[in-house]
């Protein structure tokens, strides 16, 4: 069974709902009333297939999926096609549709057995207006629909209304049919407000608050399902594993309902953010405006660099604002191919002695707030403007300004040149901790009875209008949008999220390694379409769910399971092992700047020595299917620091295989040690963005 990945379709399939009566009507042309509902899914299951042709095509579709859900003994909630291409601009042989049928969410075990090419997925909850006319025909062919999809069409325009979405839903014999128009409310960014419950206690200040740590709490008392989060936390750690996911940890009502910590990891270990650093400083300037450190958004950028002069200045630069910078609109060329003299963009300004400096020297490519450019150039800007106007760099303001209110205190964050902080990546923060930051921003910037944020700052971002041409489509403030959703996400490279949902109440941080290479960061939604499939369908409720206790327990279980690392007996060592255990071997120069290696090995436990000129690093390895754990070692070998957590095994007679983790980081890779008589070829491989490998021979 092949799970649907394409954006579109699931955009379209998650506004499909059983309506519920608005009670409004209107009229179009020739008399006819069509009925206007506020649709809400959830939580359903959608099996279709994408069809070509006309509806002959179509009705061969559903005539096979019902004769299989009845055979299954599924029921079909509702019949739908969707149409996917313009009539008016695709022929019929040639226009797509999506034939397909609602199912109950707890039938999905059973799709398994349906055969042939359906897709499932799961319908998230959405709320959006639906206007629709039932009619009767003698094939259900909806020939005569298109008067009524161009009177629905001026209605909305009438109202002010954006349309998401129309199609047909067919019933049983596929004779009777129902033209559908799917609508949002003025805009589709702010067609979905929270629920209720979020804004009520938002606005009351009667949310529940982490003092200091979070209040634990039950998935059925925050209004989710132990059962349905069960089985998606299976299905999650069956797609990704521990050897890419790290940690999960999902907030229901400020309230923790769940928090999974993959071994060898550990809850109160720090985890690098990677991008998801540009999102907390994007929240300083804020901070930094609310306390008149910043004028505005709307201020020059030029003007809090008084006296300075900067290389390809031209009236554009100029104009820049410090908003087009929190954006990614600044209009500064900052290309991700290499530049004039062979490097990276990035890479030039990391080797540059004023990151601030080298980023404004860069000519400009598009006028200011025309056009997204993602980089690092324009936090980094901003960091140097948070010094120059606090007194203090981005760290320390963070820890006086939000990270103490916030109760936050394990953190390290990595310096830049003249005193800076670095403002696009570098940020070390425990999950738990990242939850916080997420919380802030659901909380609309508040933190019990204080206002850390100024008031909008936080929920104006789901307005963002900046169209990023990626798989979110708007960001804003360094977050990702999917307005169509009601929701936003900090996002970091090898897998960092701290996804908000305004409509939901809810906060789900993600933290792994290798989920996004450097190659596909930008294709990172992926990940986040799965979070939507997994996650928000155990959200059943905005009140208390019945307790379930046996799916409680078995919940608690698979989590304690996934934090314990398996023992297994040490496999019988080789001939080689006594010869080459403790012999220290010279290496040939090298670009990671290792002297010597050695190798130690016990009964379960072994330990691996390597040496640079200034000192040895020992980096302890398990022999018995579990990893050990270093301290922390500061950049070493892939220039990730971090605690690292190992274990090996012999592969052959000549061969030892070591595979680390950077738990603080999210890196890991493999360590070859491969013996030749009086030899050793030492092979790392490194699992970073670039995955680069290097071999190096010793005596």
């Amino acid at each position: 069974m092949n799970v649907a990945s394409s954006r579109k379709k699931r955009i379209r399939i998650q506004y499909l709902a059983c309506a519920l009566a608005f009670g409004c009507l209107l009229s179009c042309s020739g008399g006819s009333a069509i009925k206007v509902t506020e649709a809400i899914t959830g939580p359903y299951a959608f099996v279709y297939r994408e069809v070509t042709g006309d509806y002959a095509n179509n009705a061969a579709v559903f005539v096979e999926l019902h004769a299989g859900l009845k055979e299954q003994g599924i029921s079909s909630l509702r019949s739908i096609a969707i149409f996917l291409d313009d009539p008016k601009r695709v022929p019929a042989m040639k226009r797509r549709c999506i034939c397909g049928a609602v199912i109950e969410e707890s039938d999905w075990d059973k799709i398994d057995k349906l055969g042939g090419s359906f897709q499932v997925q799961h319908i998230c909850r959405a709320r959006s207006l639906v206007a629709e006319r039932r009619s009767q025909g003698p094939d259900g062919s909806g020939g005569g629909s298109e008067p009524y999809y161009t009177a629905l069409t001026r209605y909305a325009a009438r109202k002010g209304y954006a349309a998401l979405n129309s199609f047909e839903l067919y019933e049983g014999d596929s004779t009777s049919y129902t033209t559908t128009y799917v609508m949002s409310t003025s805009d589709p960014r702010s067609a979905y407000p929270p629920t209720q419950a979020a804004a009520s206690s938002s606005q009351s200040g009667a949310a529940s608050w982490p003092d200091p740590d979070w209040q634990a709490s039950t998935p059925e008392e925050e209004g989710m399902s132990s059962r349905v989060l069960l089985r998606s936390l299976d299905r999650l750690t069956g797609m990704f594993g521990s050897d890419v996911l790290d940690s999960l940890v999902i907030i229901r009502h400020g309230k923790m309902v769940a928090e999974v910590t993959m071994a060898p990891n550990e809850p109160n270990l720090r985890h690098e953010a990677h991008s998801a650093t540009k999102s907390v400083l994007g929240a300083l300037v804020g901070i930094a405006i609310r306390q008149g450190f910043i004028r505005s958004m709307h201020d020059r950028v030029v003007d809090y660099f008084p006296g300075e002069k900067f290389e390809n200045m031209d009236d554009r630069k100029r104009k820049m604002t410090i908003g087009d910078l929190l954006d990614m609109t600044s209009g500064l060329s900052f290309p991700h191919t290499p530049l004039a003299n062979g490097l990276p963009a990035e890479v030039a300004l990391r080797r540059s002695d004023d990151w601030a400096r080298f980023a404004l020297g860069r000519p400009m490519e598009a006028q200011p707030g025309k056009r997204f450019n993602y980089s690092a150039s324009d936090p980094n800007i901003l960091s140097a403007i948070i010094t120059k106007t606090t007194g203090m760099n981005a760290k320390a303001f963070a820890e006086r300004e939000l990270f103490g209110p916030l109760g936050i205190e394990n953190v390290a964050w990595e310096e830049a040149p003249r005193g800076n902080t670095v403002g696009d990546d570098g940020l070390y923060l425990c999950p738990r901790d990242m939850a916080k930051i997420g919380y802030l921003f659901l909380r609309d910037g508040l933190w019990e009875r204080e206002r850390i944020l100024p008031p909008g700052w936080a929920s104006g971002i789901l307005s963002g209008s900046t169209k990023t041409g990626l798989g979110a489509p708007y960001y804003s403030r360094y977050w990702w949008i999917d307005p169509s959703r009601s929701f936003y996400s900090a996002c970091g490279a090898g897998g960092q999220f701290i996804m908000v949902f305004p409509r939901e109440d809810l906060v789900v941080v993600v933290t792994a390694k290798d989920l996004l290479s450097f190659d596909n960061y930008f294709a990172y939604h992926s990940f986040v379409e799965i979070a939507h499939e997994l996650i928000l369908p155990a959200v059943q409720s905005d009140g208390r769910l019945p307790p379930d206790p046996e799916a409680g327990r078995a919940l608690a279980e698979r989590i304690g399971g996934l934090a314990r690392e398996a023992k297994s007996a040490p496999p019988k060592a080789p001939i080689m092992a006594a010869r080459v255990s403790g012999r220290l071997w010279s290496l040939d120069a090298n670009d990671i700047g290792l002297r010597t290696a050695r190798l130690r090995l016990g009964a379960d436990t072994a330990v691996m020595e390597l040496g640079t000129d200034a000192s040895t690093l020992a980096f302890p390895i398990g022999l018995d299917g579990r990893y050990r754990k270093s301290g922390w070692i500061g950049h070493a070998l892939s220039g990730v620091g971090g605690i690292y957590a190992s274990k090996g095994r012999w592969d052959g007679d000549g061969t030892f295989v070591v595979y680390f983790r950077v738990l603080e980081g999210d890196w890991g890779g493999e360590t070859r040690f491969a013996f030749d008589a009086e030899q050793l070829h030492l092979t790392f491989v490194f699992s970073d963005p670039f995955y680069w490998s290097t071999t190096i021979a010793g005596r």
